[in-house]
This record gives structure tokens, sequence and C-alpha cells, in this order.
């Protein structure tokens, strides 16, 4: 078996490529917290402020933010949805579809 990186990666490929049922959502995430990392970004974007903006006012890292926007993070916990939301002006359930 060829253990050059490349051949590593074609094997990785392969089993992507095998298993792609499997890797429909990033992290395992249900397509609920996916349409939640689209929602939040076009809200944040809307209100004109930028993830560490947000960040700052709901009272969570930087990092939270951008994982959330790019689903790869798992659903946030309640207070934290609550956090964003009402940093963004806007209802849990128009930002976080589905996870109430």
């Amino acid at each position: 078996m060829d253990d050059t990186p490349s051949g590593a990666a074609r094997r990785a490929w392969s089993r992507f490529e095998r298993n792609r049922e499997h890797f429909s959502a990033p992290l395992g995430l249900d397509n609920a917290s996916v349409a939640a990392g689209a929602s939040l970004r076009r809200l944040r974007e809307a209100r004109g402020l930028s993830q560490r903006r947000l960040a700052t006012i709901a009272h969570v890292s930087v990092t939270t933010i951008s994982r959330l926007e790019r689903d790869r993070r798992a659903i946030p916990t309640s207070p934290t949805r609550a956090a964003i939301a009402g940093a963004l002006g806007a209802p849990v359930g128009d930002l976080f579809p589905g996870l109430d």
C-alpha cells in the first residue's frame, strides 16, 4: 500500500466518495443547523456587523460565530442561540429554524 501523502489523500478521498451520503452535513449536523449558519451570516451582514462585533454584543467568542456560520460547530446551546438572536434583534426561531 502506498503511504506517501498523496497516496493517503487518494485513499481518504476514495472513502469519502464511497460514503458521500454520510457527509451531507458537516460534522454530522442536520440540515436545520446548516440552514441556521447561512441565516446567521445573512442577517449579520444585513445588520452591518462584523463577526467580532456580533460576538462582543452577544457575549460569545468570535470562533463560535465563525464556526456557526461555516457549519463547523454542533448545534449551539439554547442560551447561546438566545444571545446571538438577541444581539441581532431576531426571534430565535427565525434565526435557528427547527432548533427550538
